[in-house]
């Protein structure tokens, strides 16, 4: 029996929205994921996509702050590129430049 999972990747700890509810204030070192870490981690999840129910970009913070954010996207659907997995991005919409539309409006094709 293949059991599948939804994986979460949380590209960055930041976001420029202040919630009351969120834990966001309480983090004193935020990070964004380094392109190296990213690649290791998309090897691995690819290597495991069988078992995969759908990948979540983000939850808790918005992705698109990440400086890097457009790499990152495009190395994504290089490497899942026809295979049918289901791609949550949430985000908070604070703030999103041209470029990266345009490579998001990319992943349903891919």
């Amino acid at each position: 029996m293949n059991v599948k999972y939804p994986i979460e990747l949380e590209l960055s700890s930041f976001c420029s929205l202040k919630c009351i509810s969120c834990i966001n204030s309480s983090i004193k070192s935020k990070t964004n994921i380094s392109i190296e870490n990213f690649d290791l981690i998309l090897d691995y999840v690819f290597k495991n996509k069988d078992n995969i129910l759908y990948i979540n970009l983000s939850w808790v913070w918005d992705i698109f702050l990440h400086p890097d954010i457009d790499k990152i996207l495009i190395k994504f659907i290089k490497i899942f590129k026809n295979t049918n997995i289901d791609i949550l991005i949430s985000t908070k919409w604070t703030y999103i430049k041209p470029t990266t539309l345009k490579i998001l409006s990319t992943f349903k094709e891919n």
